[in-house]
């Protein structure tokens, strides 16, 4: 009887030490959900008289820095596949070299970032004058290698 006693309030705290143990990341405060990206990102701006807009994505990358880049460098790349496709029809714009886009830009505002537990998300709004399309879609035309 006399180790009953004993016994009994060892498997007690025993049990009470393991639940505690599993049961300890669900006190820690849950983190969250991020609020749901700007509605640009769904629905980007359309082209107008003055510009043409792009909005780029990242995915997975390790900082916000380096994705609101990938995502900018997305944007470029979706700018220049349309001047390709533009110059030399829908086959040039599968892949092909990166054309100097002088004067784009992130619009302000048009930049966001979401940090995930498998790196950060980013989208990228750009803005790219048309004027400078043309002189590129012109040189291009023309044959030159670096319009």
């Amino acid at each position: 009887m006399k180790y009953r006693l004993f016994t009994l309030p060892a498997l007690l705290a025993a049990g009470l030490c393991l639940a505690s143990c599993a049961t300890r990341h669900e006190h820690e405060p849950a983190r969250p959900p991020p609020p749901p990206p700007p509605a640009w990102t769904q629905s980007p701006k359309p082209n107008d008289s003055v510009n043409l807009y792009r909005v780029g994505t990242a995915t997975g990358e390790p900082t916000a820095a380096a994705a609101r880049e990938a995502a900018y460098q997305d944007a470029l790349r979706q700018i220049t596949r349309s001047i390709m496709i533009e110059v030399a029809g829908a086959a040039a714009g599968n892949g092909g070299d990166a054309l100097p886009l002088a004067g784009a830009e992130v619009m302000p505002g048009c930049s966001y970032v979401v940090p995930r537990r498998s790196g950060c998300d980013a989208w990228v709004q750009v803005s790219f004058p048309l004027t400078e399309k043309r002189r590129i879609v012109e040189s291009l035309k023309r044959g030159e290698r670096n319009p």
